[in-house]
């Protein structure tokens, strides 16, 4: 990595439509910044990301860019679109392969919601995803619908691939700010290491969006410092998602972390294994929903000795 950042490499100020560079034409910027630009070369198309612009004078913007492009070429897996920095570059960027689909949060705004099948498989790959990072003691650090692509192939087959090398940072780093506030655990507004159970929060909080078009402690703002309630169960808003997955979503996002996956492998061992997975219920949470057969049975008692006492006393 420290290879790639003594590279004398120029950091373009302004890039335009039809402009070439290294053998590259770009034909659209897809991000409003205008430093993520749709290519093309030799026929193929491409994705190419340049460097900030501030990261001309700011070495601690020039470290991040340099580090995200290292990442993107070294992080090779099918759930992520394939990289390169090309070797006899003029300027600062990489290539990424171009996945033709359209990100899930667009994909919501017209679906409303993804299937149950969807759903399981997308929690799978994102599990995967995480695990893979593990691996390199890293996290992807903004798991959201905006940083997942998605494609349906066919009826039956859809393909997702993650996006977003630069959120990707150390596990249990404190200084890292990666992440988006919606998909916040609530440790982590206060202070503590981003982990593995901090991203099964993200993952929980994307799926309850995807199956619902809502998120579960509502959408919170830049800057928020939010009070969070219970969340209502996902099948409260679709009636589709079986009562083991309720479950499984309900511990991922729970506000209280003792309550919640600590590993990876947990959340994935129970989304493969249905029939073993537990009931949930908040702290707290009153008989009546822990179980309504042992509430329904308990209150059956009670009148029945109230009504004893009742007899007795007329009787009397």
């Amino acid at each position: 990595m420290e290879i790639l950042k003594q590279q004398k490499l120029d950091i373009p100020l302004s890039l335009k439509t039809g402009q070439i560079i290294d053998g590259y034409a770009l034909k659209k910027p897809l991000i409003q910044n205008e430093r993520t630009w749709l290519t093309t070369k030799k026929t193929k198309q491409y994705v190419i990301k340049f460097a900030p612009i501030e990261a001309k004078e700011d070495n601690q913007i020039l470290d991040l860019f340099v580090k995200e492009a290292w990442n993107a070429k070294r992080l090779k897996a099918k759930f992520f679109p394939k990289a390169v920095i090309p070797k006899n570059r003029s300027c600062r960027y990489y290539v990424m392969q171009l996945f033709e689909g359209e990100d899930l949060n667009n994909y919501l705004a017209s679906h409303l919601h993804v299937t149950i099948d969807d759903a399981v498989e997308l929690a799978q790959i994102l599990l995967n995803m995480s695990q893979f990072l593990l691996k390199y003691d890293l996290l992807h650090g903004d798991i959201k619908p905006n940083n997942i692509m998605i494609a349906k192939i066919d009826e039956n087959t859809t393909e997702y691939k993650i996006i977003d090398f630069g959120s990707i940072t150390e596990i249990f780093s404190k200084e890292s700010r990666a992440g988006t506030p919606s998909f916040l655990s609530p440790e982590r507004f206060q202070g503590e290491a981003i982990s593995e159970t901090t991203e099964i929060f993200a993952i929980g909080v994307t799926l309850y969006l995807s199956l619902t078009g809502k998120y579960p402690y509502k959408e919170i703002e830049a800057f928020q410092n939010p009070l969070f309630k219970e969340a209502k169960k996902p099948s409260h808003y679709n009636s589709n998602i079986p009562s083991w997955l309720d479950s499984v979503i309900m511990r991922s996002i729970a506000l209280n972390k003792d309550q919640r996956y600590e590993y990876y492998s947990e959340m994935k061992y129970e989304l493969t294994h249905p029939q073993k997975v537990k009931p949930y219920f908040i702290k707290n949470a009153p008989l009546i929903e822990k179980s309504p057969l042992l509430f329904y049975k308990s209150a059956f008692t009670i009148m029945t000795v109230i009504n004893f006492i009742l007899i007795y006393l007329v009787l009397k």
